[in-house]
Order: C-alpha cells, then structure tokens, then sequence
C-alpha cells in the first residue's frame, strides 16, 4: 500500500509542492486513529492462547512439527490431519517460521495481517482527484471511505480475526491485496502491477483453497479487457503465470509426499484448480497470440 500510493512521489517533489498538504495531514490523522486498534490487537493475540480446534490441528500444531522436523515430508506429517490442513501449506510455513522466533506467541502474526488488511483497506481505495481544485476539495472525496475504513477496522469479527490462529484473515489480506493492484493494473496496465497482483492471488490460493473460485472473475474480466486494451494484453501472461508456479508447486509437494488419493478427497471439487489454472494460461497465451496474428 505504502509503495503504491508513494509511486508518484519524486514527480511531485520536482514540481515543488508542499511537502505536507491537507490530504496527507488527513492520511497520519487516520494513521492515528488506528493506531490504538493496532495496538490492542497486538496485545490482545500475545496473551491470547490457540484455542479453536482447526488452529491447534491444521494450522498451528503442523506449524510446529515443520519447525520441529524442518519438511513436510516427515513421518509425523504423513497423517489424514495433514492432508485436511494441507490446502492451507502457506499459513502452516509461516506458522513455522515464526515457531522459530517465538515459542507460543504467533498469535501476533495474525494481528499484523490485520493491521495490513486495514492500512490496504484504507490507503488502496480512493482515487486523487486531479485538476485545478485546492486541496480541501480534493479531500471531500475520500472522506466518506476513510470514515468507512474506521467502521470496518472496528468491526468485532474483524477485530477477533486478529488473534484467532485460521486461514480467513491471511487468505482475505492477500486477496484484497491482489483485487486492489489488480485495479490498478487495469488502469495503468504495466507488468510489476500484473506480476504483483497475480502473486498476491497466488498466495491467497495456498492459503484458502476456495480462493481459485473467487479468482475466477477477476480472470474473466482481465481476459476480456486484453482482448480490447494493448496494454493488458500484453502483460496478461505475467498475471497468470505466479498463480500457475504455485499451484503446479503445491500438487508437486502433495505427489512427492504420496498424499494424492488423500487430497482429493479432503478437496470439495479436486483437480478444478489446477484446471483454472491451466486453462487461464491457455487462454491468456491464444489472447496474445491472436491479437498479435
């Protein structure tokens, strides 16, 4: 969020405006009132114990075996508990790695995707009105959104999602992450946005194994725009191609750990992923190629 709503920023220091305007002053008031919600969730998942049953199994308990045993391919890993928490591979990786820094307090984790969810929430959203209005007239615009903002990071789920150890909260941080420079992209078309928000998707994918379904508009829609806009069309193969290497990835490590059979059964519509997958590259390579034809 940080590096894409400062992407513009040397252009404006050469052009000699202020360096502290209305809208900014607006931005760290906001920053401000958040603060103290990012604090108390902090403090609220360090003291909070891992109570809920899917985090104690799937999430934090293969967690501490991967640091413990350094692979997912321990004996200890080989079991139905395993396969169940498989599709969430990211959330146990980090789990892990942060077992290796802190014994019981990973918890803390999950309140800083919190506080990322709500900064990209806040700092993502708006546009920046362009033209000759002074800076109170540009910031009347995005009022509304940064009172919305407040509403939202003081939302009780939202707020309890910061210390419960689950999959949700990481899978919808990555996933707005990913819609968000995805918008962007289709704005101003360029292959970091579109090898950014494909990433973005990707983890989300290893995350939450009904993240592919959500994935699937945003697929439409990007094919059909790069049928009609150059730009899109020709970075649309750098947005599909992160979703495609971590998935073909994560069915890697389920063949190489001989859990196959098992997956699909834990799976709602097995193999439909890596059909997405393979066919959103499909489709992006004959868009790119039909068009340049």
């Amino acid at each position: 969020a940080y590096v894409l709503s400062h992407r513009y920023a040397p252009r404006e220091r050469a052009t000699g405006k202020p360096k502290l305007t209305v809208q900014k002053a607006a931005d760290w008031v906001l920053v401000a009132l958040l603060a103290p919600l990012f604090a108390i969730s902090a403090y609220v998942a360090f003291w909070t114990p891992i109570y809920w049953s899917d985090s104690v199994y799937y999430y934090d308990g293969l967690g501490r075996i991967l640091s413990i045993d350094g692979t997912i391919y321990s004996e200890a890993l080989k079991s139905t508990v395993f396969v169940y928490g498989q599709p969430a591979l990211l959330v146990q990786i980090l789990q892990a790695g942060t077992h290796l820094l802190s014994d019981d307090r990973v918890g803390v984790l999950y309140a800083g995707f919190y506080a990322s969810l709500v900064l990209m929430f806040a700092f993502l959203r708006w546009e920046q009105p362009q033209g000759v209005y002074s800076s109170f007239r540009r910031l009347l615009p995005s009022l509304p959104w940064r009172l919305i903002t407040l509403c939202f990071a003081t939302v009780p789920f939202v707020l309890a999602m910061g210390y419960v150890v689950a999959s949700s909260l990481p899978g919808a941080a990555y996933f707005l992450g990913g819609v968000l420079v995805w918008k962007r992209f289709m704005e101003q078309p360029s292959r970091q946005l579109a090898v950014l928000s494909g990433a973005l998707f990707a983890m989300c994918s290893w995350t939450r194994t009904e993240a592919i379904y959500f994935y699937l508009p945003v697929l439409v829609i990007t094919l059909v725009m790069a049928t009609v806009r150059p730009g899109v069309r020709r970075h649309v193969l750098a947005f599909v191609l992160p979703l495609l290497v971590l998935n073909v990835s994560l069915y890697a490590f389920i063949l190489i750990s001989g859990q196959l059979f098992a997956y699909t059964r834990t799976v709602p519509l097995p193999h439909l992923d890596l059909a997405i997958v393979l066919g959103a590259v499909g489709c992006a390579v004959a868009v790119t190629l039909l068009r340049q034809g």
